[in-house]
């Protein structure tokens, strides 16, 4: 039995919260009632939108957004941003909820005439692992089918072809989180913060 990432955090939040310990959470938020926690990390939604607009000005009309089962809501943000742009546009958005190398799930979506002819994948390290789906399923990226992910971590560059993706700006958040905990361990009353640093559109050969 697998716990949902929502809920380990809340599990670990709250044994901070009876120890008093200040928490800045970092990349992956939690559904709160009230803003406890302060939060760094990027607008997963509007990147979601900037990967959307990429493809619909490359051609796309039907977008997959491959997500595995039991994703972080930060995952949904990204797949609402897709979806927000691309279906303002009459295009449409597929979510596929699947690992990366399941043929058995995934092959039916690839075979049908209106097959999706872009997909975006929750991360690069999924991207990468998908991509090998779709040569087992006779397809080529970019040719058939155009391939992004999010993270943009050293398996975007190595991927044949290299990834289209959105870039974390790790060092930015690492030193903003630092920042906050300082500021929250100096005065506990200050409101929580939700910090969004931007994350820019990486652009390579998997959706030219």
């Amino acid at each position: 039995f697998l716990k949902a990432p929502e809920r380990v955090t809340k599990e670990i939040i709250a044994l901070f919260n009876a120890a008093e310990i200040p928490v800045v959470l970092v990349d992956r938020d939690i559904p709160q009632e009230a803003a406890l926690h302060d939060f760094v990390g990027i607008d997963n939604f509007g990147a979601g939108r900037a990967l959307g607009t990429h493809l619909l000005k490359r051609g796309a009309k039907r977008v997959g957004f491959l997500m595995r089962p039991k994703c972080a809501s930060v995952i949904r943000d990204r797949l609402d941003g897709v979806r927000s742009e691309v279906e303002e546009s009459c295009g449409k958005v597929t979510a596929m909820i699947a690992e990366p190398s399941d043929f058995k799930t995934l092959a039916p979506y690839f075979t049908r005439r209106n097959r999706p002819n872009a997909v975006v994948c929750e991360s690069d390290y999924v991207a990468a692992q998908f991509r090998n789906t779709l040569v087992k399923l006779g397809l080529s990226v970019p040719e058939d089918v155009m391939l992004a992910g999010f993270d943009d971590v050293r398996c975007a560059i190595s991927s044949t072809p290299p990834l289209t993706t959105i870039r974390q700006p790790c060092a930015d958040i690492a030193r903003v989180a630092y920042q906050t905990l300082r500021e929250r361990m100096r005065d506990a009353s200050v409101p929580a913060r939700r910090i969004l640093l931007p994350a820019p559109l990486v652009v390579r050969e998997s959706t030219r």
